[in-house]
């Protein structure tokens, strides 16, 4: 994941959403009142990361946000952290992750993909993934 992670909040209703940005909800309404609105933006060939940070842009709840097709475990497992945070602190402050949080999502990859390889590995060469995960 390049793209930042929105500031997470809890809005009036205590729904956990991302942060919106005022000019791209501005852009978003002046192109739905255009013909280009969310549907037509969906047809659009945008990479994934893009995608991602479009949804957290204008607004999506956290819940919903897991249940787009092009958002990735990692950026989800962020966001959702970013939420579970919000509701530990019992506060009304946006929820922004940090640089460590970040470290331990890349972290938590890794050690997710070494798992994945050796299982690979050891199928390949007739050996069991513990011998190679030592």
């Amino acid at each position: 994941m390049t793209q930042p992670l929105q500031p997470v909040y809890e809005d009036k209703d205590g729904v956990h959403r991302f942060k919106s940005n005022k000019i791209v909800e501005h852009l978003l309404e002046f192109g739905q009142q255009h013909g280009c609105g969310l549907n037509e933006l969906a047809c659009i060939k945008f990479n994934q990361e893009d995608k991602e940070q479009f949804a957290q842009l204008i607004g999506y709840s956290v819940s919903g946000f897991g249940d787009l097709s092009y958002v990735s475990q990692s950026t989800l497992r962020l966001a959702d952290k970013a939420s579970d945070t919000l509701l530990e602190s019992d506060s009304t402050k946006e929820i922004l992750m940090t640089d460590t949080d970040r470290i331990l999502e890349l972290e938590t990859m890794v050690k997710e993909m070494r798992e994945a390889l050796a299982i690979a590995v050891a199928k390949i060469f007739s050996i069991h993934p513990d011998d190679l995960l030592g």
